[in-house]
Parts: structure tokens; sequence; C-alpha cells
């Protein structure tokens, strides 16, 4: 394959990867505006989860992609590759920018997401002691049911 052929299979790469990073974002943003509801914050975190897996995937594939054609250009860094191919290299690295706004952006929404799901459960947890601590003081001013006749069996003979 030559560097051009190598070059274009790696934009191709990153795009897919832009995709998948603008899917986390747009999870991130549903994450950080439904914290009431459990269990879609649950499904949304997984699918969030299983997106950052296949980015995990991309950028290993990209890493021995960019080895390859460090190699076949004969360069030793991007910087050298970028004065060989100036076209190519400037749409890569404009993804790769997009790709990190995007990145800061989905970071930003999933820390909110984490105070308000945190604060969420502290509220809750408050509201389960508050409910136990008036369970025991009603139980105090209950009636207790009339005892009614009983029998007594001893075992011990």
């Amino acid at each position: 394959m030559t560097v051009q052929s190598l070059l274009a299979k790696l934009l191709e790469l990153i795009k897919q990867k832009e995709k998948l990073m603008a899917e986390i974002l747009q999870l991130s943003n549903k994450m950080a505006g439904n914290i009431e509801d459990w269990e879609e914050f649950n499904r949304l975190l997984n699918v969030r989860q299983q997106y950052i897996e296949k980015i995990d995937q991309l950028d290993r594939q990209m890493q021995r992609l960019q080895q390859m054609i460090k190699d076949q250009a004969g360069v030793g860094d991007w910087p050298g590759l970028k004065k060989l191919h100036p076209q190519r290299a400037s749409a890569i690295e404009a993804v790769q920018s997009n790709i990190g706004q995007m990145a800061l952006k989905a970071k930003e929404l999933t820390d909110q997401a984490g105070r308000l799901a945190k604060q969420r459960m502290n509220e809750l947890k408050q509201k389960m002691q508050n409910m136990q601590a008036s369970k025991a003081g009603m139980a105090a001013y209950r009636k207790k049911g009339a005892q009614h006749d009983g029998y007594f069996i001893d075992k011990k003979k």
C-alpha cells in the first residue's frame, strides 16, 4: 500500500472515531438530563461503555497504521509526515481536534451527571433514614394487640 492510501485509511478510522465520539457526547448529554430514571441512566452508561471500547479498538488500529505510515514514508514523527503530505495530515489533525473538543465536552457532561447522581443518591439515603426513623417512632405509639389465650408446651422431660 502507498502512503497516500494508508493516510486515507487513517482518515477513515479517525472519522469513525469521530462518529462514536459524537454518540458518546449525545449519551452524556442525555445522562446529565435524566438522573431521575436510574434504569435508563444505567442503560445509557452501559451503551456509552460499549462505544468507549470500540474507540479503544480504533485507537489501537490507528496506532499500528500510523507506525506503518511512518515506516513507509521514511519519517520518524508526525511533523515529518506532515511536511511530505500536508493536505491529508491537516485533514487528520482537524478531525482529531474536533474529537478532542467533543471529548472535553463529554467529560464535562459526565462530571455533571456524576455530581447529580451522587446528590440524588444522598437524597434517597436521607429519605430512607427518615422513613426508618419514623417507622420506629410510630411503632412506639401503636397499641399492642390483646393477647388471647395460649398454651405452653414444655418439651423438657
